[in-house]
């Protein structure tokens, strides 16, 4: 319904009134954010699962900076 008034900005429609109320962009941006990282998280440490690794700081160095180490295949951990 569209109101042509001087009140019109105070106008709330029925089905504006019924929703959730809205959220600040910003805390829209920390919710993604926050569940981007629980997404990493959960990635990182089935990873390290699979591939027997406890501390990821210590096994990155191992070696030299210019050998790629062992290959790994990751089709079996990437699939459901």
């Amino acid at each position: 319904m569209i109101v042509l008034s001087e009140a019109s900005a105070m106008y709330v429609s029925e089905e504006e009134d019924s929703h959730i109320p809205s959220v600040k962009e910003s805390e829209v941006l920390m919710k993604e954010i926050e569940g981007e990282r629980k997404a990493a998280r959960r990635i990182t440490g089935e990873l390290k699962r699979f591939l027997d690794v406890v501390d990821a700081e210590e096994e990155l160095g191992k070696g030299e900076w210019w050998d790629r180490g062992t290959a790994c295949d990751l089709k079996d951990a990437l699939t459901p």
